[in-house]
């Protein structure tokens, strides 16, 4: 698999990676076209060599030195560059992927081969789960279901189950169709949703017989709605937990909105938030049909006078990878949309989930159901709204969903990400 080299000063684990390349179309990095040369390794322009062109960074021994047998100092081509310590050129025992605190380092080579994904997988017992190394855990990372191959596929639509993050690892990785580690409304919540580190709601709606008050939305990177005012003064909506000040340094998902007030009748259920997913890799595939889904659930229309609930603020993506061999992808991690409040003779209205069609079209909040509206979910660049307040003898709405994050440590030129991705090398 090709991880980049890392120092023994700076990671403790190093890797030899090489890439054999067929021809000159192998050679590309980020847009730069290489040359395939007689040992069957990429080189790239470089000025600084005698020849014009230096290996590039999957060479193997002869990563990064200068084509034709001499660095650009003169020293042999199996020598230690001057600038690097000596010991950054033997490796250790372990092979280590990914970078920052998402690294994982294996205690000896992990199996190779073809893995193809499609239907679906339960992160608690799918038996192509494979352990975490400790190392991964001691960071304070949370167990996982870890997938892993030399080739690994997406070839169908996956719906991902259960109650663990998924973490895809492979020197190629093909999301050709929908991953979908989002939750949806009426569902059980996606793997590593409602995470123990979300905040609860800074205030919850107040019960009243003629028109409750309706939830928040669930924060995460962005703040949910809040919850509408019922038909009383006093019959106030949730107020949202604030966004978080800091990206997340450990790969969890998303946050539950609020229920909704009791009105004669109980609300409908919250909606949760989205799941949680890592990919490493060499080289990533995200062509037009491949998505990347861990937006929040939608929450459920409840009974007459009750407040509607919240919804599910999005979850989690993280992708290390060297290289995008194919664009046009998206990647989504939104929030669902509220529910609506009920009225004295019928029920609250569902909001809506987040469309894979459309990640940048915010999920609707619940409309109708005698009650107030609730709030549509974070999208693109817009926020999570609040829920609708009542008057004339109906509940507040539910708030809608807010953002959750997406990481990646390079840019992915042609992907839709909504949230816009955080670039962390």
């Amino acid at each position: 698999m090709r991880w980049a080299l890392l120092l023994l000063a700076s990671t403790g684990c190093l890797k030899a990676v090489a890439y054999h390349c067929a021809d000159d179309h192998g050679c590309i990095n980020d847009g730069l076209q290489g040359t395939c040369e007689a040992q069957g390794f990429c080189s790239f322009p470089d000025s600084n060599c005698p020849g014009g062109q230096r290996f590039g960074d999957l060479a193997g021994s002869l990563s990064n030195q200068c084509v034709g047998g001499l660095v650009d100092s003169g020293i042999p081509i199996d020598a230690p560059r001057p600038d690097a310590p000596i010991d950054a050129f033997v490796p250790d025992a372990r092979e280590c992927f990914g970078s920052g605190g998402y690294q994982l380092c294996f205690a000896m080579m992990p199996p190779t081969g073809t893995v193809m994904l499609s239907g679906t997988l339960d992160t608690t017992s799918d038996t192509r789960c494979v352990a975490m190394p400790q190392a991964w855990i001691d960071a304070g990372q949370p167990d996982a279901c870890m997938v892993l191959a030399h080739d690994l596929s997406v070839t169908g639509n996956l719906t991902v189950t259960g109650s663990r993050p998924l973490v895809l690892v492979g020197e190629t990785v093909t999301i050709g169709a929908v991953v979908d580690v989002a939750s949806h409304r009426g569902m059980a919540t996606a793997p590593g949703g409602n995470a123990t580190q979300c905040t609860a709601a800074a205030t919850t709606p107040v019960n009243a017989a003629n028109g409750a008050g309706g939830g928040a939305g669930g924060s995460f990177m962005s703040k949910g709605g809040n919850g509408g005012r019922g038909q009383d003064a006093g019959s106030t909506g949730g107020n949202a937990a604030a966004a978080d000040a800091a990206a997340p340094t450990v790969l969890r998902g998303g946050c539950p909105g609020e229920l909704g007030g009791t009105g004669t009748q109980a609300a409908g259920a919250l909606g949760a938030g989205g799941g949680a997913i890592y990919i490493a890799s060499s080289r990533l595939s995200l062509p037009f049909a491949g998505v990347i889904n861990v937006s929040g659930a939608a929450a459920t229309g409840g009974g007459t006078f009750s407040g509607g609930s919240g919804a599910g603020s999005g979850g989690m993506i993280v992708i290390s990878t060297f290289q995008l061999l194919t664009g046009g992808g998206k990647l989504m991690a939104n929030g669902g949309g509220g529910a609506s409040g009920g009225n004295s003779g019928s029920a609250g209205a569902n909001g809506s989930d987040p469309s894979t069609a459309s990640p940048t079209t915010v999920a609707a909040g619940g409309s109708g159901g005698g009650g107030s509206n609730g709030g549509a979910g974070f999208a693109g660049s817009t926020l999570a709204a609040n829920g609708s307040g009542a008057q004339n003898n109906k509940a507040g709405g539910g708030g809608g969903g807010g953002g959750g994050y997406i990481q990646v440590n390079m840019n992915l030129p042609g992907i839709t990400s909504s949230p816009a991705f955080a670039v962390v090398p």
